[in-house]
């Protein structure tokens, strides 16, 4: 099948940044040839919820890749800065806000943040009596970013009512200046006491939620990982050592003797970051459904401090990239729906969890993880919708395969298309409250 590559959407008329539904022209150009290869755009997903609780005028941050529905954005933007892994530029922006949630007379503003200071990628929108879906959009010339800036997403809602509670999901563009290379990003919540935690990469994990399974994430495609980013919300009190992991075979104590480390870094006592941009595996290469997920040890105690990462890919052959979430699913029968990145509740009405893209994408491979055994009989799937339709890739996990998989490839997705997964109860009785970890690889149109 022909190589594609991702198209970026060029809007003149969105300079200023257009508010949603404009209907403005978009023209589609190709990714940028560099030495070696082919640049990656990839599409960068990102939630929040609590959106201007309590406050006539509200700013607020989330993490640039979704700390996201159903839990809460921060008034510091310290709380959920990222490390951006690797050199480039983000570019075209999408806010969906879910339907009615912005008032008449309610002024929203998304920008995105790069080191602590505003960037020209931002947007606008008013809102409208009656609700109906909102959202803005806007591109961006010069948002580049060097290896190790920090990221984030800044939400202002002005003149709108204290009590109110504002759902909205970012997409955003990124191309890399390197031929092949890609990024994944996470956060986790908390570093405390003396516990081991175990984040997937890529997805959230939050101390004593769940097992280390739960937060074990796999490949969709065969990677070569180079570069990694700690990025801590405050000066931390104990030092830290971080470990990338990746279940290869491997029996390194670090990584629960089930997997090789393949990156670390050390945060000294008073630290903030550390980064590791030497692989300590052999070849560094990352099999194609392989399980990865990030641990941690530390020496002497420690607060609570939120930490972002940052992780650098390579594919070298085919110009794919990955995203990734992390859900929860509750014992109901009921059609729920999750995110593009992260969402800790299922949840019953879709349109919360749109998200909306600027460019053509074509899925391609879907992987699972579930932190539990399933019970008898029970069976849960998991698909990708566009626009409420199923996009041809579905995980179905029953208490035989935990670790599901879909390689099919995918239906052919529009720029401006919505996009969202969707979990149903295939059999059985309702399953009680369970973690998985879903991965999706991507060429682009």
């Amino acid at each position: 099948m022909r190589r594609l590559v991702l198209a970026l959407v060029l809007c003149a008329a969105c300079l200023m940044g257009q508010s949603y539904g404009a209907g403005v022209p978009m023209i589609l150009v190709g990714a940028p040839v560099v030495a070696g290869g082919s640049a990656i755009t990839m599409m960068v997903f990102s939630s929040a919820q609590n959106v201007n609780p309590g406050a006539a005028t509200s700013t607020q941050y989330v993490s640039i890749w979704g700390y996201g529905l159903h839990s809460t954005v921060y008034t510091a933007i310290d709380h959920v800065e990222t490390p951006w892994p690797i050199d480039g530029s983000f570019s075209n922006l999408r806010y969906w806000n879910e339907e009615g949630r912005a008032d008449a007379g309610e002024d929203v503003t998304v920008t995105l943040m790069i080191n602590g200071v505003a960037s020209n990628l931002a947007c606008s929108f008013e809102g409208e009596s009656g609700g109906g879906d909102q959202g803005c959009s806007d591109t961006c010339a010069d948002c580049t970013v060097t290896a190790g800036d920090e990221v984030a997403w800044r939400i202002v809602v002005d003149l709108g009512d204290p009590d109110a509670t504002e759902l909205g999901n970012m997409a955003v563009e990124f191309t890399g200046d390197n031929a092949n290379e890609s990024a994944v990003v996470a956060y986790g919540d908390q570093i405390n006491a003396d516990i081991a935690h175990h984040w997937y990469a890529g997805s959230y994990y939050e101390a004593g939620s769940g097992g280390a399974d739960q937060k074990k994430g796999r490949v969709p495609e065969p990677f070569t990982t180079s570069a990694f980013f700690v990025e801590a919300a405050s000066a931390v009190t104990a030092e830290h050592v971080f470990y990338l992991c990746v279940n290869d075979g491997g029996t390194s104590s670090n990584c629960d003797s089930v997997g090789t480390v393949y990156l670390s870094c050390t945060m000294a006592s008073s630290g903030t970051t550390c980064n590791d941009t030497v692989c300590d595996a052999a070849d560094c290469e990352i099999t194609q459904g392989d399980e990865w997920f990030i641990t941690r040890s530390q020496t002497g105690a420690e607060s609570n401090i939120q930490t972002g990462f940052g992780i650098a890919l390579t594919d070298a052959t085919n110009q794919r990239w990955m995203s990734q979430g992390y859900t929860v699913d509750y014992s109901t029968t009921s059609t729920q729906y999750a995110s593009m990145s992260w969402s800790a509740d299922l949840i019953s009405a879709p349109r919360y969890v749109y998200h909306s893209v600027t460019s053509g994408l074509q899925p391609r491979n879907l992987y699972g993880r579930m932190e539990t055994v399933m019970d008898s009989g029970d069976s849960l799937g998991f698909d990708l919708q566009d626009d409420g339709v199923s996009a041809g890739l579905e995980l179905s996990f029953t208490d035989a395969d935990l670790a599901p998989e879909d390689v099919t490839g995918g239906t052919a997705i529009a720029a401006d298309s919505v996009l969202r997964m969707a979990k149903f109860i295939d059999g059985g009785s309702p399953i009680v409250a369970k973690a998985f970890v879903w991965t999706l690889s991507w060429d682009s149109l």
